[in-house]
């Protein structure tokens, strides 16, 4: 994982860094290791995001005149490594950053980013989107809900309040009681197994009843045939979901059951839900990059959150931020 996250960083730094003397005079604010020849301005990070980008670009360009930009959106995969080779203005990404890239940015730059959240990534189910990350058993488990906390003692091992092992342990009663959860899921191999280990396991490792397999589909296909089985999948189509799968709500701490839909992923209150993020560059003790604040402050803006509520329908289906998470966003930024 290091060796493609430098590799990675290299590429993309030679990519970028190309500008000319004068250029660099004309936007001396803009670190030249970002800016093509021509003077535009380099993005790297989500390839779902460019519209997004756009639109908010437009609301930049007010205080920041004459600017232009190249979006190159490869992944959100690419985006860290671009910022710890300075190779993008920041990185736009949706998901919350995984512990190796965190880990890479910090030993190129000797301290971590920072990451603004600006909107929700996906809900569902719908038609014409994937269902973001959620719980799956066959119709014929009874499981009506899990807490997040379950979730952990269910998939992981060495939980401090104990591992559960047993159906029974889960609330579930007669023959059922005394069988064994089994666990469907990836393969931990840096992606997305990896990133919800290190998310909702505390970084716990997977129990070993978990089987991993090789696709979200393979995944599925074992649960709607395993009465207990219990899966967790990231987006997937609802068309890709068996109908002898069916999605698992998580229970909250009070009680409420959360599920993808719009309205709660749109609440801020659904635990599996992914958000957008600008991973930034902000050294300690330095001020950030004006360009950079424009940016982060526009995506924060009424404006700015109205340009992600108009994706709301779109195949990616963003979502603006709550009001809390909006306001806690814009509070964390004044101590920059």
């Amino acid at each position: 994982m290091r060796s493609y996250f430098l590799t990675t960083a290299l590429t993309l730094a030679a990519f970028a860094i190309s500008a000319s003397p004068s250029q660099a005079e004309d936007n001396a604010h803009i670190p030249a290791s970002y800016m093509k020849p021509d003077g535009r301005v380099v993005v790297v990070g989500n390839d779902g995001l460019e519209k997004v980008l756009v639109g908010i670009a437009s609301i930049v360009e007010r205080s920041h005149p004459g600017l232009h930009y190249d979006f190159v959106l490869k992944g959100s995969s690419t985006g860290l490594p671009a910022l710890a080779a300075n190779a993008t203005l920041f990185a736009p990404l949706t998901r919350e950053a995984r512990h190796a890239e965190i880990s890479g940015f910090k030993q190129a730059r000797g301290y971590e980013p920072v990451a603004v959240q600006i909107g929700y990534s996906g809900w569902g189910p719908r038609p014409n989107g994937k269902t973001p990350t959620a719980v799956y058993v066959s119709r014929s488990n009874v499981l009506a809900s899990i807490s997040i906390d379950d979730l952990s003692r269910v998939f992981s091992s060495g939980n401090s309040h104990g591992d559960l092992n047993l159906w029974g342990q889960l609330g579930e009663q007669g023959e059922a009681s005394e069988r064994r959860i089994h666990l469907y899921g990836l393969r931990d191999d840096g992606s997305f197994a990896t990133a919800l280990r290190e998310r909702l396991f505390d970084n716990h490792p997977y129990a070993a009843r978990y089987e991993p397999l090789g696709s979200y589909a393979s995944v599925l296909k074992a649960v709607s045939t395993d009465p207990y089985g219990i899966a967790i999948v990231g987006w997937v189509k609802p068309s890709d979901v068996p109908r002898e799968v069916r999605l698992v709500p998580i229970k909250n701490e009070d009680g409420t059951l959360k599920t993808p839909a719009r309205q709660i992923v749109a609440s801020g209150s659904y635990p599996l839900s992914s958000g957008i993020y600008f991973y930034i560059d902000k050294a300690p003790g330095k001020p950030l990059d004006p360009l950079v604040r424009a940016w982060v402050d526009a995506a924060l803006s009424r404006e700015g959150q109205a340009v992600i509520a108009a994706q709301a329908n779109t195949v990616e289906g963003y979502l603006p931020l709550a009001p809390e998470d909006l306001l806690r966003q814009q509070e964390a930024l004044k101590s920059f």
